[in-house]
């Protein structure tokens, strides 16, 4: 980490800012299909190809209300051409492992404050 912090300072940043996220999969042991779909960020991305052109076309936006109904028209429309999550089927055991964090978390923060 220190050579990156040297070549590199914005982005040793960027995973020092990112790195609990970044690692959240592999905390809650996610594994199979689902965690293939996760550590991506193909979803996000083609998400938001999706919007991108059309969004594009407008010259003049009213104000942020206007922006904000736009993405959510171009998103819902994106959604029809959306493939499932590959590992959708583990969904309740991502659910259980969330809720499970939050719980030990909340209980860590109990702890420290008592």
């Amino acid at each position: 980490m220190d050579n990156l912090n040297h070549q590199y300072p914005k982005a040793a940043e960027s995973l020092r800012e990112g790195l609990d996220e970044t690692l959240t999969v592999h905390r809650l042991k996610i594994s199979g299909a689902l965690r293939q779909t996760l550590v991506t960020t193909n979803p996000l991305e083609s998400a938001n190809s999706v919007t991108r052109s059309p969004v594009k076309r407008v010259k003049r936006w009213q104000d942020s209300e206007h922006i904000i109904r736009m993405l959510a028209t171009e998103f819902m429309e994106a959604e029809n051409g959306f493939r499932r999550i590959e590992g959708y089927r583990q969904f309740p055991f991502l659910t259980n492992a969330l809720y499970n964090s939050l719980e030990a978390n909340s209980a860590i923060s109990s702890a420290r404050t008592a």
